[in-house]
């Protein structure tokens, strides 16, 4: 046997317990910005599907079909993303959840500021800029999200990536 072996070997066995697993900090439920414009979208698109009440920016920007889809996804967004938020059991289940709706509400919003400035350019300065913050507001919260599903992918201990004791 190699002597180099042997201290390898005696160096790796050690009779010292293993750490304690790190806890990891999920950034979930807490976001007031985040539930009220999920609420809000959820809202909006109830009204638009049920009183047919588009704006007219959107009416005149972009095609029936692409209307109907708006409105949808609004609902959809708002019940996925609230249903996300509020999921009783795995914890990468509801984050994959509020993922898939802060990203539907981030395209729907940035859809409809650039419907505004092209239908009413420089008017819509004010009211684009601000729908397209909540756009930019998405994806931020989009990427909070990816970092967390990440490390409850790498958690070593089951527990950390169920949120279970």
């Amino acid at each position: 046997m190699n002597r180099n072996d042997s201290r390898s070997a005696d160096h790796r066995v050690s009779d010292a317990p293993p750490p304690p697993p790190t806890p990891i900090r999920i950034t979930s439920g807490r976001h007031p910005f985040e539930l009220s414009f999920l609420l809000g979208g959820l809202v909006c698109g109830v009204m638009m599907v049920t009183l047919d009440a588009l704006p007219r920016s959107l009416v005149a920007a972009v095609p029936a079909t692409v209307e109907w889809t708006w409105e949808v996804s609004l609902v959809l967004a708002g019940l996925v993303g609230l249903l996300g938020i509020g999921w009783p059991g795995q914890i990468s289940t509801g984050q994959g959840l509020e993922l898939g709706a802060i990203l539907l509400l981030g395209a729907n919003t940035c859809i409809y500021a650039i419907a505004l400035f092209v239908i009413s350019g420089e008017a819509a300065l004010a009211a684009g800029t601000f729908i397209g913050a909540v756009s930019i507001g998405c994806s931020w919260r989009a990427g909070q999200i990816m970092g967390n599903l990440r490390r409850l992918a790498e958690a070593p201990d089951r527990r950390a990536r169920t949120g279970s004791p």
